[in-house]
C-alpha cells in the first residue's frame, strides 16, 4: 500500500491499497501519483483520492516477465520519468491527463543506451529541477556500472 503521512505529527492520513503490485518509488504530482512495479513491467497511474488499485490507470510496457521499474523521478509539477531495467528507456507518464509517454516523447519511451542484444540496467535518474530546458539528466545504469548522460534539448529541440 501507499500511505500519504502529516509531515506535522507521522499520522497516516490516506491509505492507497495496491493488491499485488509490488511498488517501486513513486513519483507524487498534485493530483496523481506514477509508480513502477518491482516485478512486472507496468507503470500505475493512481489519482491521490483513489481508494484501491482500481481506480488506477496500469499501462503494461514491453520487456522480461520478471521487469524491474525501480524508481519514478518527478520533474516539474506533472510529469513522472520511471526507468525500466531490462530495457534501458525511460517511460514517461504525465500526472494530469494519466497519459503515458505523451507528445514530445517517442511512444515506446526514451532509450538510454545504443540497443543490442544486452542491456545495462537503468535503475534510476536524476535531474537538475532548476535547469531542466536545455540541460543533462544523468541515469544510473546499474548491471555495467555506468551513468548515461540525457541531454534535453535532444528530447525537446532547442
Amino acid at each position: 500500500y501507499l500511505e500519504k503521512v502529516s509531515a506535522d505529527d507521522g499520522t497516516g492520513l490516506h491509505v492507497i491499497e495496491l493488491g499485488s503490485f509490488a511498488p517501486g518509488a513513486p513519483a507524487v504530482g498534485e493530483h496523481a501519483i506514477a509508480v513502477g512495479s518491482t516485478l512486472k513491467p507496468e507503470i500505475a497511474w493512481i489519482p491521490i483520492s483513489a481508494n484501491s488499485m482500481e481506480e488506477a490507470r496500469i499501462f503494461e510496457l514491453a520487456g522480461t516477465e520478471t521487469e524491474s521499474l525501480f524508481k519514478a523521478h518527478l520533474w516539474g509539477p506533472d510529469l513522472a520519468w520511471v526507468t525500466q531495467f531490462s530495457t534501458d528507456q525511460i517511460h514517461v507518464v504525465d500526472l494530469n491527463t494519466g497519459f503515458l509517454n505523451p507528445a514530445p516523447f517517442p511512444e515506446d519511451g526514451i532509450r538510454i543506451s545504443g540497443g543490442g542484444s544486452l542491456f545495462r540496467g537503468a535503475q534510476a535518474l536524476a535531474i537538475d529541477q532548476d535547469k531542466h530546458q536545455g540541460d543533462m539528466g544523468i541515469v544510473l545504469l546499474g548491471l555495467s556500472a555506468e551513468i548515461a548522460f540525457l541531454d534535453f534539448r535532444q528530447v525537446f529541440g532547442p
